[in-house]
């Protein structure tokens, strides 16, 4: 076979020579592990492997993206004349004519190391993960009647050149463990599900933080059935967890912040966002709300340094200070603004073309301990996580339903409550923070985005964060 890198560079040269302005090609392999393990026992393995070549061609300002799995010169003449006959249909009518911000050459390599890599330490992984699971069923106080333990590792080669010389090689191994318990009191079910993983090896599943998590879970399961109350109805205070608080930078900003939704042209069921493209600089939030989305953080799941335009990335402030700084960009987007791109441009596989997407967003950590926002909040509720969550197609309208929650009463934290839902807005809640902890976590997600469906690896988080007045609803 025909070294795909050279390839990638072929494409590139006949894209000139065919009289293209830019061409952006991207050679990208991706090797997946799966290993789901139900009730101590290994139910299904597989081993996924996609490579091939994909390109984007700009033509008088016309954006096609081609793709090939077969490694040819002959294929990758083939897909680029096909290229070159899309774009002069549609420049005939000026169909989506953009200008490229130019960018500078470079040659750079980059490769993330596993300590642990999956591949030679997977049966270790799978041991743990049955002990754990012998542990669940040794809990006396409830029994769980479905342990789901589910193992995701891929390795994401990459080598992208373009025609402005960017040449970027990067390998990035990454690992997500997904799990679901779910236990029955009386006719009623309680589950919850849950994500660790980064980039590198299983040492990214730090397995005492994940007995934990499921320790914690198993007394919320016990609590949930046997001690919780339900909420009256009404307008709290409410002190959200590390995990809620990612979901609202995640779904409130972070999706609403990219882009194409902005300008109304991603496509698909989800294609417009809340925020207009006119709303920079305005304020969305309250003065205390700092949002970033920083790919370049090391060993986190949704680490990235170059994009798949081949732009380097960079850490974004979505809002500084309460006020909309930056949207999330490609090249594409970017060139309607008539800036240059921020280096946002993720896709799944070779076939995708890259569209923006999001890396690791959050909320700034604040100054508050723990116990500070508790006693801030003096009557109100604390959730720490949720149970289900779901968010209309604007991103304006969204549900939350706790999980683990509790009254908080005189500035203390009282008893259990059962599933306490918050409905809200976006706009409410952004503008209703008041006081942000000291203890950012990050959870690594696949983030599902496009038409058709791209799947990418992203980090959300936050601190614990004090809203005030928000509407909340017994189940």
């Amino acid at each position: 076979m025909v070294n795909p890198n050279d390839l990638a560079e072929y494409m590139v040269e006949y894209g000139l020579a065919r009289n293209f302005d830019i061409v952006i090609a991207r050679y990208q392999n991706v090797i997946a592990y799966n290993i789901s393990i139900v009730n101590g026992e290994v139910a299904s393995t597989s081993i996924n492997r996609t490579n091939g070549l994909g390109a984007k061609l700009i033509y008088k300002g016309v954006n096609i993206h081609t793709s090939t799995n077969i490694f040819s010169f002959e294929s990758v003449k083939n897909r680029v004349e096909e290229a070159l006959a899309k774009a002069k249909a549609y420049s005939k009518d000026k169909f989506r004519y953009v200008t490229f911000y130019e960018v500078e050459s470079t040659d750079i390599s980059h490769v993330v190391k596993e300590d642990k890599p999956f591949i030679d330490y997977k049966d270790e992984l799978i041991s743990d993960l049955m002990s754990l699971d012998d542990e669940i069923k040794e809990y006396a106080k409830i029994d769980v009647l479905t342990r789901i333990f589910n193992i995701h590792a891929f390795t994401e080669e990459k080598y992208i050149t373009t025609s402005e010389g960017v040449k970027v090689y990067s390998k990035i191994p990454r690992i997500l463990l997904h799990y679901r318990l779910v236990s029955k009191a009386g006719d009623k079910y309680i589950s919850r599900d849950g994500f660790l993983g980064g980039s590198g090896g299983i040492e990214s599943i730090e397995y005492e933080s994940l007995k934990s998590d499921v320790k914690s879970i198993l007394d919320t399961m016990y609590n949930i059935a046997f001690k919780a109350v339900n909420i009256e109805d009404g307008e709290y205070n409410i002190v959200i967890g590390n995990e809620l608080s990612g979901l609202i930078a995640h779904n409130s900003v972070g999706h609403a912040f990219e882009a194409d939704r902005v300008l109304g042209m991603e496509g698909g069921q989800l294609g417009e966002s809340y925020v207009s493209k006119n709303d920079l600089n305005n304020v969305i939030a309250s003065e205390e709300v700092n949002v970033y989305d920083d790919p370049t953080l090391p060993s986190l799941f949704g680490y990235y340094l170059y994009d798949d335009d081949g732009i380097q990335t960079r850490r974004r402030t979505l809002i500084k200070d309460g006020i909309i700084s930056e949207f999330l960009h490609n090249r594409y987007t970017a060139s309607i603004y008539g800036i240059p791109s921020n280096g946002s441009a993720r896709a799944e596989s070779y076939m995708d073309e890259p569209i923006v997407r999001m890396g690791v967003t959050y909320f700034e950590p604040g100054d508050r301990g723990f116990k500070e926002l508790i006693e801030e909040a003096r009557y109100g509720i604390y959730i720490k996580n949720v149970s289900e969550w779901s968010i209309d197609d604007r991103g304006v309208n969204q549900r939350y339903v706790g999980f683990e929650a509790y009254l908080i009463d005189g500035g203390e934290i009282k008893n259990p409550l059962k599933y306490p839902v918050i409905e809200t807005t976006s706009n409410i809640i952004l503008k209703s923070v008041k006081a942000l902890g000291d203890d950012l976590r990050l959870y690594p997600l696949i983030c599902i985005k496009g038409e058709p469906i791209q799947r990418i690896p992203v980090n959300i988080g936050g601190p614990h964060i004090l809203i005030t007045k928000i509407r909340v609803l017994r189940r």
